[in-house]
């Protein structure tokens, strides 16, 4: 076995060769590897990187920090030597802060720095490629949550220092803005994943606190999920880590024999800060599961069916956060759970979730 230890983060991206391999190449912050199977780690390019990649017209970009695009020869992601028509470098210099993110949409390569957008055209030999600024004008963009969705229109959406932001190749919009998102500006560290339509980003909050968010590409609109440690996308798969283990997120998947569905959110305000009650959990599905809720002091459980589609569990614990976990039997479906708070803040009854609003609410 061949074993090639990378220190700091790694990203990989993979192309086709001229005769149809699979060609993987490990983007580390000193340099570019290309997997050997003999060889293991086969260096490329050494040096400062970055560990942002797409692959476009069979060709691989990356990013040479803080503002140079680097450009493999068309199938040969290991050929980035300058040439008139195969591989080399453009020089993107820009008073929009150091290159975060690469993204490929509508044939064309779009690079994203920290506060704006630029369109590179990659149609035809290396000679012929040009390169568009676009307007932008809102928060930092954090390169980690940039991701590209072809459902009803290709589109691009990231998180940025003062929220999500929807991109169709020509103009960036602000979206999902009644989730009031407050990431951490300064260390924060992004996953995001692409599905079936969905947009999906895990972040941290001001408060420290890890989110999830869900976005529907093609209508934009977007709602709270629980937030997946190493959620990432691999050849249209979506990938995510728990208790030392890699699981794949699927729609409709089929679990081995013995094993035991599992859905769980670990200490969530549900969106809101301060003291609440919970007071109610609503599971709409099909089958058997057993409820457990607890606010870290009191644990509340109960085994439910749902043959009539719908339930409402009793909760009536008090606490800032809750722990909510489904045990799912029987080959049981949930749809859809939403939970009924009450929030008692300093000025009065408040609420958070999808709405704002004044006395309890109920958040899906």
């Amino acid at each position: 076995a061949v074993e090639h230890v990378f220190t700091g983060r790694v990203r990989c991206a993979s192309l086709m060769d001229g005769e149809q391999n699979v060609q993987t190449v490990f983007l580390t912050e000193n340099g570019l590897f290309l997997y050997d199977e003999a060889e293991g780690g086969v260096p490329l390019r050494e040096g400062k990187t970055g560990i942002t990649a797409c692959v476009c017209k069979s060709r691989l970009f990356c990013v040479a920090k803080p503002f140079t695009l680097l450009y493999s020869a068309p199938l040969n992601g290991s050929n980035f030597a300058s040439s008139i028509d195969d591989g080399g470098e453009i020089c993107l210099p820009s008073d929009w802060g150091e290159i975060v993110a690469l993204a490929t949409m509508k044939d064309s390569v779009y690079v994203f720095y920290e506060r704006g957008i630029a369109r590179v055209e990659t149609a035809g030999s290396a000679r012929e490629f040009s390169v568009t600024k676009i307007g932008y004008g809102g928060g930092r963009i954090f390169g980690d949550s940039v991701g590209v969705c072809a459902v009803g229109g290709e589109k691009a959406f990231f998180l940025t220092t003062d929220g999500l932001y929807s991109f169709d190749g020509a103009r960036a919009k602000k979206i999902c803005r009644n989730l009031q998102l407050s990431p951490l500006e300064v260390g924060q560290v992004c996953n995001h994943a692409e599905k079936d339509g969905k947009y999906f980003v895990c972040f941290t909050d001001k408060k420290g606190d890890k989110r999830g968010v869900i976005v529907d590409a093609e209508s934009g609109l977007g709602y709270r999920a629980f937030a997946a440690k190493g959620l990432s996308e691999s050849r249209g798969k979506v990938l995510c880590s728990a208790a030392g283990y890699i699981y794949e997120a699927v729609s409709d998947g089929v679990l081995p024999s013995g094993a035991e569905a599992l859905f769980s959110v670990e200490k969530t305000d549900f969106g809101t800060e301060g003291v609440k009650t919970l007071h109610s959990v609503r599971i709409t599905g099909a089958g058997e599961a057993e409820v457990s809720v607890s606010n870290g002091v009191r644990k509340k459980s109960r085994r439910i069916s749902l043959d009539g589609g719908e339930q409402t569990v009793r909760v009536g614990l008090r606490g800032t956060h809750f722990t909510l976990a489904l045990r799912l039997k029987n080959s049981a479906v949930i749809r859809k759970v939403c939970v009924d708070t009450e929030m008692l803040a300093g000025s009065g009854l408040s609420n958070g979730g999808s709405v704002l609003a004044l006395g309890r609410r109920r958040e899906g």
